[in-house]
């Protein structure tokens, strides 16, 4: 069962302009920590690098009470202050209280 505000899916996507934004240069999944920046508390997640891109973020502890969550990307192997760099970002995908249905 879903809990109020709980954060299950992600696009990478600008929030602000709807581009897509895989980033550049990320080296390995282990190194990439997800930032939840929003108005609910407790969601975690996970992202899958490929080929230097973000392709996938998991959230592994939905969190609740969230009206809002912008996502950003962070790989400690990665030159973030390469200026060919593209940084990825993205946004959660939350339902309406009392779902779809």
């Amino acid at each position: 069962m879903a809990v109020p505000g709980g954060l299950y899916a992600a696009k990478l996507r600008n929030p602000a302009t709807g581009a897509i934004t895989k980033g550049t240069g990320y080296t390995d999944t282990q190194f990439v920590t997800v930032t939840i920046q929003g108005d609910g508390i407790g969601a975690e997640a996970v992202a899958t690098v490929y080929d230097g891109e973000i392709v996938d973020v998991r959230f592994t502890k939905p969190g609740f009470g969230y009206t809002y969550a912008n996502l950003t990307f962070t790989d400690s192997q990665r030159e973030n202050a390469n200026p060919a760099l593209v940084a990825a970002s993205g946004y959660a995908i939350i339902p309406p209280i009392g779902g779809y249905g």
